[in-house]
């Protein structure tokens, strides 16, 4: 999927809106601000500047989709993204910090005693 939508839409997209004016053209902007944001905030580095360029191309996004599709509504996650950029600068790089949650749950899975009867298992978790 990150192929699809990072490299082959790109690539897609500009060869064939690249030369399109007016709506296309908007369209292949906006889009490539979301990319560029995404692209920022899976780098395995980060500082301060980065962070800042992420919030500004998230910011261009939003507004190209108001702007673009009239219908659309903004979502909660779109909110929570505009906050990303404190998290690139408090927590670093995000892959250090985004498996976690998925780490924590691997961890009470391997911890619960099954008595060796495998597909019955009774989870509690506290």
């Amino acid at each position: 999927l990150w192929s699809v939508g990072m490299i082959h839409l790109v690539i897609t997209l500009i060869q064939i809106w690249g030369h399109s004016e007016g709506g296309q053209c908007e369209m292949l902007n906006n889009y490539m601000h979301l990319i560029t944001a995404i692209h920022i905030a899976s780098l395995r580095s980060t500082s301060r500047g980065l962070a800042s360029h992420y919030t500004d191309h998230f910011k261009h996004y939003l507004l190209g989709v108001l702007d673009l599709y009239k219908e659309a509504k903004l979502q909660l996650v779109h909110h929570a993204c505009l906050h990303f950029e404190q998290l690139l600068v408090g927590l670093g790089p995000v892959h250090s910090w985004r498996a976690w949650a998925f780490e924590y749950f691997n961890y009470r899975l391997q911890r619960t005693k099954t008595n060796m009867h495998f597909g019955v298992c009774l989870l509690e978790f506290q």
